[in-house]
């Protein structure tokens, strides 16, 4: 699976890059702001993200595009800012974090909304 890694700091990109490889995944970024992110959901083979909604933009904006093409998706912020109202919709986390963690909600959500 290909997940969209949208991502400002560079250690925690790379760290989640290797998770996601380790994982037998695809990472797809890192993307450092949103109008990147909405360019690698357009160019298509996205099927999960990882969302910082610290990143620079409106990610607000990603998070519809995400739910509105229903791809699993988890957010992270260090402030714990929520994007708009997703609290609801989709796991947050605040950092600090471990990737593994982030990875391991990600294949939860993939799976409730496959279904299984």
């Amino acid at each position: 699976m290909c997940v969209l890694v949208v991502e400002a700091d560079a250690f925690l990109a790379i760290d989640v890059g290797l998770e996601i490889e380790a994982m037998g995944g695809r990472p797809l970024g890192p993307v450092v702001n949103v109008d990147e992110a909405i360019d690698v959901l357009d160019a298509g083979s996205v099927g999960a993200a990882l969302v910082n909604s610290d990143v620079e933009g409106h990610v607000e904006h990603l998070i519809e595009r995400l739910n509105g093409g229903q791809l699993p998706h988890v957010t992270h912020s260090s402030s714990g800012r929520l994007p708009f109202n997703s609290a609801a919709q989709v796991p947050h986390f605040t950092r600090p974090l471990d990737p593994r963690l982030l990875l391991q909600s990600l294949l939860c959500e993939v799976a409730r909304r496959d279904g299984n």
